[in-house]
């Protein structure tokens, strides 16, 4: 009985309450609609579970400020929309305030096309945003398979 109460519960539930993760569609849709405040809410959401992406924002770095440089990269990379927003988020960041980073990321990972150490490649890039670096560094999490 408590299994069949439960399952009806669940069942029940709207379906705004399912978990799912926004996108960067989903930020442009927002910036579309005029809708700034789920974005500002959204934004600081990202940068409350991460510390060490509040420390690379420069002293007086303002909320709507940061509203602004998210819009400014949803808008300057639609091919990357399809990535979750707080990747959106965090590569908006990276770019706008953290440059070099980026760059070393990025010199790190096209060194290992030219026989350069991987290992290394992924040591540089491992707080930069994955949307920044994936087409350059091949993903970690995906198995090898060896040639039959």
């Amino acid at each position: 009985m408590k299994y069949i109460l439960s399952l009806v519960l669940l069942l029940c539930l709207p379906e705004s309450a399912s978990a799912s993760w926004k996108t960067g569609n989903d930020l442009r849709s927002a910036y579309l609609a005029g809708n700034r405040a789920f974005a500002y809410g959204y934004i600081f959401g990202v940068l409350d579970a991460d510390p060490n992406l509040q420390a690379m924002l420069p002293k007086g770095t303002t909320g709507w400020q940061l509203v602004t440089v998210v819009q400014s990269y949803v808008y300057a990379n639609p091919q990357k929309l399809h990535y979750q927003a707080s990747e959106i988020v965090k590569a908006a960041i990276y770019v706008s305030f953290e440059p070099h980073l980026v760059r070393a990321c990025l010199a790190a990972a096209r060194s290992t096309a030219e026989g350069g150490d991987q290992a290394q490649a992924r040591v540089v890039c491992q707080s930069v945003p994955i949307c920044l670096w994936e087409k350059e560094l091949p993903n970690p999490y995906t198995a090898v398979v060896p040639a039959p």
